[in-house]
């Protein structure tokens, strides 16, 4: 079964969040996954509002996707 781990929290004035979830192993095989549009559209509409004060990092394998996103407040 999928597993999630979510993090949140604030320290110093900088909002730290990450998440880490397993992938089913139906669709890491499936072929034919699509990738969609939600990362462009949040690492976009993160520059237009944060601009400089944030850090996005993913790391998307074949059975797992981890984001760490940190925003100075």
């Amino acid at each position: 079964a999928p597993t999630v781990h979510i993090s949140l929290c604030v320290l110093k004035g900088v909002l730290h969040f990450t998440i880490f979830n397993t992938k089913s192993t139906v669709v890491a095989s499936q072929k034919t996954h699509k990738k969609g549009i939600g990362s462009s559209n949040i690492k976009r509409r993160l520059d237009l509002i944060y601009s400089e004060a944030h850090t996005l990092q993913i790391d998307e394998k074949n059975d797992s996707y981890f984001v760490a996103l940190d925003i100075h407040l």
